[in-house]
C-alpha cells in the first residue's frame, strides 16, 4: 500500500513540466525566432519606431514558412507510407495552430506598440 503511494508520487513529480512539453512539440528554433522579433519590436517601439510595422510583418510571414513546410512534409510522409491516422493529423495541425497562434500574437503585440507610438505623438 506504502509502496503504490511512493511510486505515485514519484510519477508525479517526475512528469515533465509545461515548457518541456512544449520544447517538446515546437522546435526550439521556432520559439527562438519569435523571440529575437518580439526583443526586437519592443527595442524598436523604443529607439526606431519605423522598423516596428515591418517586423511584425516578419512575424506573420514567419509563422506560415514552417506550417507549409510541415504540411508539404506530412503530405510526402502519406504518399510515401500510403495512410496516416486522424490522430496524427489532429496532433500535426495542434502543433501548427500553435506555431501560427504565435506569430499573430508577436503580431498583434506590433500592432499594440504602433497604436502606443501614435498616441504618444
Amino acid at each position: 500500500m506504502e509502496e503504490e503511494l511512493i511510486e505515485e508520487v514519484i510519477e508525479e513529480f517526475s512528469a515533465p513540466g509545461p515548457l518541456t512539453l512544449l520544447f517538446q512539440i515546437v522546435p526550439p528554433w521556432i520559439l527562438s525566432v519569435f523571440t529575437i522579433i518580439l526583443i526586437a519590436i519592443l527595442f524598436c517601439g523604443w529607439k526606431a519606431p519605423r522598423w516596428v510595422r515591418p517586423l511584425g510583418s516578419i512575424a506573420l510571414a514567419f509563422s506560415f514558412i514552417p506550417w507549409t513546410w510541415r504540411i508539404m512534409t506530412a503530405l510526402s510522409d502519406v504518399k510515401n507510407a500510403g495512410a496516416l491516422s486522424p490522430m496524427v493529423w489532429i496532433d500535426g495541425f495542434k502543433i501548427e495552430l500553435f506555431i501560427i497562434t504565435l506569430g499573430f500574437t508577436v503580431f498583434l503585440i506590433s500592432k499594440i506598440v504602433i497604436v502606443i507610438q501614435t498616441s504618444r505623438n
